[in-house]
């Protein structure tokens, strides 16, 4: 089958977009031919050169949702580049679309692209909050017609989660419940010998002394991240006597403010900010406890790949992160910003060196079980079948 996915164009960091890849990964493994489309802006050359050993990338001068002020209703009124990409669709010619939307408002252009295009196409929701309910400006009138616009179409659409599908079921309606398939996350294992040899060059790297518990973050430092939460974490674990450290590896808006956060409470040592970086699986044996307070979320890659690293987690008890940690068995789900709850998983974890070995033997057994690359592929590519309504006939590979 030759599938052509088609990126919102976010970013290259984002697990939403770094999806693409491991999608287009599991796919070629499964013997399928894939092309993807995605923005000519550098700050998507990052994810065409993940995306390069694995099919190729095609770029035309795409405006990315984010970059509107008006977001998705900015997106919806630009006919101009819902026609050049439908044309480039057509001259393609694959036998499936497959649209990325970060949120359900994302990239509704790319969708009526698509449609205007006449291929069976499906797209994929990471995060399914209506952005009213996020605090977004024109909450109300975007969410109104990101609604008109999925009652219209009749495409089927991916939610990464059981939580994911009932929250866009209740938003969007029963109709387009129906059109709703949940197909979890899937990431390669990114676990070696190598990487566990590192281990101790990476924690000196960090400034780890000998007997510190590593509190490990991995992402972008952002609201929604809830980095200064994840801050307080660490100093409520210092304020009891446990020595840890807080490392988090990526990078945001909100870096310096974290950063002089912990200056101002004369605390700087116990904050390590490691950047992007590209060697992330070498990195995370390194970690002792893997830490996502987030306010809310998709399936994150980032806990799917420490889980394969064998770390146990504590995760907010927020959209699918229950779907993938077991609270007390793989790791703790804790409410949001319930520090007192959070401080108790930490204090739990990491004063039983036993216990945070066997909870992440028991991640890794999940991540090997639930969230490998080909079981994702193999279920997406079941819908790819059902859109396009049984055999696919042989064509030229996307190229």
């Amino acid at each position: 089958m030759n599938v052509l996915l088609i990126s919102s164009s976010s970013g290259s960091r984002g697990g939403g977009e770094i999806y693409l890849a491991r999608l287009a990964e599991g796919l070629v493994g499964l013997g399928h031919r894939v092309g993807v489309l995605m923005s000519t802006a550098p700050v998507m050359d990052e994810l065409a050169a993940a995306i390069e050993p694995y099919g190729t990338v095609h770029r035309l001068p795409l405006r990315n949702t984010y970059d509107r002020r008006s977001r998705g209703l900015g997106a919806v009124a630009d006919h101009d580049q819902q026609r050049r990409v439908a044309q480039f669709i057509g001259a393609l010619a694959p036998d499936v679309v497959h649209v990325n939307q970060q949120v359900a408002e994302d990239g509704l252009d790319l969708v009526l692209a698509a449609e205007r295009a006449r291929v069976p196409y499906l797209t994929t929701i990471h995060v399914t909050h209506a952005a009213q309910s996020l605090g977004a400006k024109f909450g109300v009138v975007r969410d109104l017609v990101t609604w008109q616009l999925f009652a219209r179409i009749k495409a089927r659409h991916v939610v990464v989660a059981d939580q994911a599908r009932r929250d866009l079921a209740a938003w969007l309606g029963s109709d387009i419940a129906k059109r709703l398939h949940v197909v979890h996350n899937g990431v390669r294992p990114v676990i070696d010998g190598q990487a566990v040899a590192a281990r101790s060059a990476v924690r000196s790297e960090w400034g780890v002394a000998h007997d510190q518990v590593v509190l490990g973050c991995v992402g972008r430092i952002e609201e929604q991240k809830n980095p200064l939460f994840a801050f307080a974490i660490a100093a409520a674990a210092k304020a009891d006597n446990i020595p840890v450290k807080l490392v988090w590896i990526g990078d945001g808006a909100l870096r310096r403010t974290m950063e002089e956060h912990a200056a101002s409470q004369d605390a700087s040592a116990l904050l390590h900010i490691d950047g992007w970086r590209n060697d992330v699986a070498r990195r995370l044996p390194a970690f002792d406890i893997f830490l996502i307070p987030s306010k809310f979320e998709g399936l994150p890659l980032a806990l799917l790949e420490g889980m394969w690293a064998g770390l146990p987690a504590i995760v907010s008890d927020v959209d699918a992160m229950p779907e993938a940690i077991n609270d007390g068995v793989n790791g703790f789900v804790c409410p949001p910003d319930d520090l007192p709850r959070w401080r108790e998983a930490v204090s739990r974890l990491a004063t039983d060196p036993a216990l945070r070995h066997r909870m992440g033997f028991a991640a890794a057994a999940v991540a090997r079980e639930r969230f490998g690359l080909g079981v994702r592929a193999a279920k997406t590519l079941d819908l790819y079948r059902a859109a396009v309504g049984g055999s696919v006939r042989e064509k030229s590979a996307v190229a």
